[in-house]
């Protein structure tokens, strides 16, 4: 688990705006070439210090994903992620105008020489 925070001063004012994230994850060998991992994470900003959202309650968003890696020869990795976001606004862009949901599934390919 991962907590992370800070403090924005904004330069107009003389207050300090906080902002906060929290991820937990977890991995799960099943073989020496076949990992599955998963995530679910939280990050706050109701005073748009990070992340400008120009909505009501800042970006307030919740997500999570799962992944499968496999590595058929050594140094060399293939990723499959899905993931899935929802905010407590509308904040993520769509045709038309914006939506509190957002997802995606992505696919990657890693390669590294000693």
């Amino acid at each position: 688990m991962i907590f992370d925070s800070g403090f924005q001063k904004r330069a107009s004012l003389s207050t300090c705006d906080p902002w906060y994230a929290m991820t937990f994850y977890t991995r799960i060998r099943a073989t020496p070439r076949l990992k599955f991992g998963g995530r679910v994470e939280y990050f706050s900003d109701k005073k748009q210090v990070i992340v400008p959202t120009g909505t009501p309650n800042g970006f307030q968003t919740f997500s999570v994903s799962a992944n499968i890696d496999y590595a058929p020869v050594d140094h060399f990795l293939w990723r499959i992620e899905s993931r899935f976001y929802r905010s407590k606004d509308a904040v993520f862009p769509s045709c038309p105008g914006n939506k509190r949901n957002s997802g995606m599934i992505t696919m990657s390919f890693a390669m590294y020489l000693e």
